[in-house]
């Protein structure tokens, strides 16, 4: 949705104070969804993701933007529980829920810490995460999308699992392409508190 991206590329520039030339360091960037619209805005952004395809894809939505005012760019295929920008960054975002993936604690704590490491004094940092608060309210053991295309239309379907006990969201993914052929990806997000998320952070 082109007014969706536009209102939370606005509103993380507001949020984080971004311009033109400002540095951003973009933790577990995917395939660059939400760094292209910022280096469409002259935003220099250095992102980092482990899966080699995404950053790819990363790369090549940001080379398509029109290079007379575009920011600059770097993207890596790295870990992002170790990874630090060599420059110093005004902002860091991780974003559409990458934190969390570790069931230790250690490890989320860890990759927090390397967003803060990334940052210049008085540096800030968005993180997009639902807290155990939010997950409980709006729970959904199930819930379907579809997109039509000229292909056909592709479904995705979410089977979920509130694990209480071990705060944990277990996701369990199908898609299924217009063939009719399907994919499944399973994973899980440790689900912190409010007041839990504020203490780790």
């Amino acid at each position: 949705d082109p007014g969706q991206r536009e209102r939370r590329t606005e509103g993380l520039v507001q949020l984080l104070e971004l311009r033109a030339g400002s540095r951003l360091f973009d933790q577990c960037c995917g395939i660059g969804r939400v760094a292209a619209p910022l280096v469409a805005r002259g935003v220099h952004v250095h992102g980092v993701d482990g899966v080699a395809s995404y950053v790819g894809s990363a790369r090549a939505r940001c080379e398509e933007l029109p290079a007379e005012t575009r920011g600059e760019f770097r993207f890596e295929h790295a870990d992002a529980f170790t990874h630090v920008p060599r420059a110093a960054c005004d902002a860091a975002i991780n974003w559409y829920t990458s934190f969390g993936y570790a069931a230790d604690d250690t490890a989320n704590v860890a990759m927090l810490s390397r967003a803060r490491d990334a940052l210049r004094p008085g540096g800030l940092f968005a993180l997009d995460y639902p807290d155990m608060e939010r997950v409980r309210a709006c729970f959904r053991p199930r819930s379907e999308r579809w997109r039509s295309t000229p292909r056909g239309r592709f479904t995705v379907v979410r089977d979920a699992v509130l694990d209480e006990h071990r705060q944990m969201l277990v996701d369990r993914w199908t898609f299924v392409a217009p063939s009719g052929a399907t994919h499944v990806r399973a994973g899980e997000t440790r689900l912190y508190s409010r007041a839990q998320l504020r203490h780790l952070l």
